[in-house]
């Protein structure tokens, strides 16, 4: 009993196998506040998934499986080039983001990276927690000749209604 009792006080157990990354620096005989967070398990052999918010605007348009170009800021896409992912979850219900501008409603998107972190220029990123960048979902796959003449047509005729688009 005595021994059950040390081991939920002072040993800490992952439900998990991974890599122990510490959150801070720490020495010996440093005070630690009860409920600090110390550390975190990097999970070993999980799938990267990239989650999106997106604003309301538009979002009617996205569904499940359309593919996502994501260029990360980290990365130059000139250089780098940008990763290929696929819509796999939209959530139900906004969230509200706090912005400079102020706050806005946004859906939360997961989305699956079926090539990891390869690029489409070949190259293979480095994986970091809480890469920020920007995410381009097709809606549509079409052709220039169509988006010219979208716009066109949008120009010409009621200015009130948007042309159908192809990237949110």
């Amino acid at each position: 009993m005595a021994l059950k009792s040390f081991e939920e006080s002072y040993i800490f157990k992952s439900p998990q196998t991974g890599t122990l990354q510490y959150l801070n620096f720490w020495n010996d005989n440093i005070y630690v506040k009860a409920g600090e967070p110390i550390f975190s398990i990097v999970p070993a052999n999980n799938k990267i998934i990239a989650q999106i918010f997106l604003p309301n605007s538009g979002a009617g348009k996205i569904a499940q499986n359309q593919n996502v170009v994501i260029k990360l800021d980290n990365y130059p896409y000139n250089e780098y080039g940008s990763i290929k992912g696929i819509v796999n979850d939209i959530s139900l219900v906004t969230n509200t983001q706090e912005t400079a501008q102020g706050s806005i409603e946004s859906y939360l998107i997961q989305v699956e990276l079926p090539d990891g972190l390869k690029t489409n220029y070949g190259k293979t990123l480095n994986f970091k927690y809480e890469l920020k960048g920007t995410a381009e979902i097709i809606t549509k796959d079409r052709r220039l000749i169509e988006r010219i003449f979208d716009n066109l047509k949008y120009m010409l005729t009621d200015k009130n209604q948007p042309p159908s688009g192809d990237v949110n």
